[in-house]
């Protein structure tokens, strides 16, 4: 059984925290959720919502039943279909939620929020509910930057990455005069299971666990959408192809978690951000930082605020690139160094256009404008093509002399 004790606030200088212990077989931990002291108000303590979404594929993967002292009516209604949801991807079976009290919730939230973070995604999000067309029950009143996972699993690794985001969301907040809601948790600290290491294969409940610890505060909260609508796929890779299907069963009667701009893709969202001023300003995709971290790569960002070598750099320079709209993003990127690399990435982009729906996207808007690959770039393409082919050849070969007993197998 994984134990939710009864989560309680507590207050310490500019900051409130919202704490509740976490019990299953060796493991017992204080998790968090905290943020500025103006925000304490709107910590759900009565129920244990966030701690529960926040669990729930720790206990899925260890196949422990939850017991927690006091839910939302809404959450344990959902639960099931919830489970049956999450174990169909993780191929686990399900498990039950056991609550010593379940309430029907009386808040009546008026905020409206979504994520900033400077992203293509974050940004279209924030436009889009920023403008006098957008009905005002769905108009932003705040924006938010949460530290629930995507940086990483290591709570202090992770909070100096965090803290590092939100000095550039609060500028950027005040800028647009819109207030900044900050949350930090070592909620991620529990996902040591191989199975939900990744924040990808959890983001979507991750970012709903710290809306609902702020649930007192949003009657609206929008996840920026990683994918389209039509694209829905209950893939264990990554939770963003069926974000949608998970949304209704986090929302309950006074929460609505929507995920935004459900219809674009990114290619479309980037081409709606191309002429926006605001965009050209604070567009901020680089993940030169987490890459870092997480790999032998070492991306410099000695330039301009995006390093333009990791893989969301490229994508966004090749997508701007074939749009014409580079020189508008001058002060986000280095486009010397892009020069530098730009021959390399369209042979590459050609190259994995077949495996990668981004590249497909980026290369037939190319295509209908009449772009084709320069001879050198076709020089760099047969050169990747070659060594890929070695490469899967040395692979495949290898596979046999291990089997025949001819070669080691790497340690």
């Amino acid at each position: 059984m994984l134990k939710i004790t009864q989560p309680e606030v507590l207050l310490a200088g500019d900051k409130a925290r919202m704490v509740a212990h976490v019990k299953y077989r060796t493991v017992n931990k204080v998790i968090y959720f905290e943020t500025s002291t103006p925000y304490a108000d709107a910590l759900s303590h009565d129920v244990a919502d966030a701690f529960v979404v926040g669990t729930v594929l720790v206990a899925l993967v260890e196949g422990e039943d939850i017991e927690v002292e006091c839910v939302s009516d809404s959450l344990y209604y959902h639960f099931d279909t919830l489970i049956y949801v999450l174990g169909k991807v993780f191929k686990r079976p399900p498990i039950k939620l056991h609550a010593n009290k379940i309430v029907h919730t009386d808040y009546t939230p008026q905020g409206v929020g979504a994520a900033f973070s400077g992203g293509v995604d974050s940004l279209c999000t924030v436009l889009n509910h920023s403008k006098a067309s957008c009905p005002e029950r769905y108009r932003l009143t705040h924006l938010t930057l949460f530290n629930v996972g995507a940086y990483g699993n290591d709570e202090k690794r992770s909070a100096a990455y965090y803290q590092a985001d939100l000095e550039r969301s609060r500028v950027f907040a005040q800028k647009e005069n819109i207030p900044l809601v900050d949350l930090n948790s070592n909620i991620s600290s529990l996902y040591t299971h191989k199975d939900i290491y990744h924040f990808s294969l959890r983001l979507t409940l991750m970012i709903a666990t710290g809306v609902l610890a702020l649930q007192k505060l949003f009657s609206v909260y929008y996840i920026a959408s990683s994918g389209e609508i039509d694209g829905i796929w209950f893939s264990r890779r990554d939770q963003g192809y069926y974000e949608g299907a998970l949304a209704p069963l986090l929302s309950n009667h006074h929460l609505n978690i929507l995920i935004a701009e459900h219809t674009l893709s990114r290619l479309e969202k980037t081409k709606l951000l191309a002429d926006d001023v605001l965009s050209q300003q604070n567009l901020y995709v680089c993940a030169a930082d987490i890459n870092n971290l997480n790999s032998s790569c070492s991306y410099s960002k000695e330039t301009s605020p995006n390093c333009c070598e990791c893989v969301k750099c490229v994508r966004t320079l090749l997508t701007l690139d074939v749009l014409g709209k580079l020189d508008q993003f001058s002060s986000r990127f280095d486009l010397k160094k892009w020069e530098a690399i730009r021959d390399r990435e369209f042979a590459k982009m050609f190259l994995n256009k077949e495996k990668d729906h981004f590249m497909a996207d980026i290369w037939n808007q190319y295509l209908s404008q009449g772009g084709r690959l320069t001879f050198e770039q076709k020089v760099i393409y047969r050169k990747m093509r070659l060594r890929s082919y070695y490469g899967r050849v040395r692979a495949i070969v290898g596979g046999i002399l291990r089997k025949l007993g001819l070669k080691k197998h790497n340690a």
